[in-house]
């Protein structure tokens, strides 16, 4: 008689390569359509006028199978605001302020070639400047932070006197946060008006010399 405690080699492989098989993986691809369906609404509609049948639809699956992964749609908003904050966070890393910068101006070159998330976050922002709105702690929270790394990192680079701007350091985080929002919603309209990165890039390089090297 086989002994209780022999462990099948090749499942202990399979459970060590980090990869996800059987029910959770597909319990995860099915949430990610879900989450791309979303995007792609809420871009075009809006938070409020897409509805749970909307994004089932979209996605392929039944209304009642969108609820078991997601039973509210404040659920299915916090899971699109989420997917956005990681790719944004994730792709901002540095040591240095210069190198910081110059991967926000990356992540903004990076927001060109996705329009329909760039509509998506146009749609949401406006929306949610109703205190009712789900989404309005959310980026009440989020321009702050925004703001005040934008606004250490200038302060940090004006500390080394590498900074030639009259604005404070919030100011220039805050003019710099503004440019970018109306750039990228002209280049919405008119993809062949200048890219936003390289607007932006020029803007911060007036009082960062620095950043031209």
């Amino acid at each position: 008689m086989e002994d209780a405690t022999t462990v099948d080699d090749s499942a202990v492989a399979s459970a060590g390569n980090g990869r996800r098989r059987g029910p959770y993986a597909k319990t995860a691809r099915t949430r990610e359509r879900i989450v791309d369906a979303c995007e792609v609404l809420y871009a075009a509609n809006g938070f409020r006028a897409t509805t749970i049948k909307d994004i089932a639809e979209l996605a392929g699956i039944t209304d009642r199978g969108l609820v078991h992964h997601f039973p509210t749609r404040e659920d299915l908003l916090i899971a699109v605001l989420e997917r956005h904050e990681h790719r944004s966070s994730d792709a901002i890393t540095g040591d240095d302020p210069i190198t910081l910068l110059r991967a926000v101006l990356a992540q903004e070159a990076a927001l060109e070639e996705a329009p329909n998330l760039v509509e998506m976050r146009t749609v949401l922002q406006a929306e949610a400047t109703d205190p009712r709105h789900p989404a309005h702690e959310h980026y009440m929270s989020n321009y702050t932070e925004w703001r005040g790394f934008l606004a250490a990192v200038f302060g940090e680079l004006r500390a080394r006197g590498e900074v030639d701007a009259a604005m404070s350091d919030a100011e220039l985080a805050g003019s710099f946060m503004a440019l970018s929002d109306g750039l990228h919603l002209q280049h919405i309209y008119d993809r062949t008006t200048t890219r936003p990165s390289v607007a932006l890039g020029a803007y911060l390089s007036q009082y960062i010399p620095a950043l031209k090297e």
